[in-house]
């Protein structure tokens, strides 16, 4: 959603983000994998770009010279891979935590972002149903 328009730097360093996230509990599911290959069309890089070769501390200090609204897309679309896969775990908790925390986000930025995260989900269910019927 927020994704476009990264530059490339911070582009890589999402994808560190990212594929640190969804790795971190030992799982990778399928929710998680299709939104990876989402984030890839979204930011215009090749289907064979390789997430898994990046730093996770590089990756954060990528963004935390950024302004605060770049931190916040970046968490929010963080915290809606979380929300993808089939369990949001306590390693993935952790690793937000983590994130968030190097952004210097308030620490009930990650909560809210979950309860819009659950309202999109609820609307998107919704649209589909109205255009499936």
């Amino acid at each position: 959603m927020f994704l476009a328009n990264l530059n490339d730097t911070q582009k890589d360093a999402f994808m560190t983000l990212a594929y640190k996230l969804i790795a971190v509990d030992g799982v990778l599911d399928e929710g998680e994998l299709a939104m990876m290959a989402q984030y890839k069309l979204e930011m215009n890089l090749p289907s064979d770009y390789d997430e898994t070769q990046g730093n996770l501390e590089t990756a954060i200090v990528a963004f935390t010279a950024e302004p605060d609204a770049i931190k916040k897309q970046i968490m929010f679309e963080l915290v809606g891979l979380a929300c993808a896969g089939d369990d949001y775990e306590n390693e993935e908790y952790t690793l937000i935590e983590q994130v968030r925390t190097a952004f210097d986000l308030r620490a009930d930025f990650p909560g809210k972002c979950e309860v819009y995260i659950s309202e999109l989900k609820k609307l998107y269910e919704k649209i589909g149903t109205l255009v499936g019927e």
